[in-house]
């Protein structure tokens, strides 16, 4: 994630309040483009060194692009 520089210090601390976050920046980002249909991100089952990501999205095809994405 070190990539992600800005993007990932407005989300949060580390990881996994980036991840936890991403709904709620989304969200942002829809209020600016109110045509978008934002994927929404639920995150389960947190642990000191994992935690559990759903993702939600009526764009087909973009699931293969978040797994790479989170998988570590």
């Amino acid at each position: 994630m070190k990539n992600y520089g800005s993007l990932m210090k407005s989300g949060g601390d580390n990881f996994k309040e980036f991840v936890v976050n991403l709904s709620n920046f989304h969200n942002r980002i829809q209020l600016m483009y109110t045509n978008l249909s934002p994927p929404e991100f639920r995150v389960t089952v947190i642990k000191e060194k994992s935690l559990s990501l759903h993702y939600y999205s009526e764009r087909i095809g973009l699931k293969f692009f978040v797994y790479p994405q989170t998988d570590s």
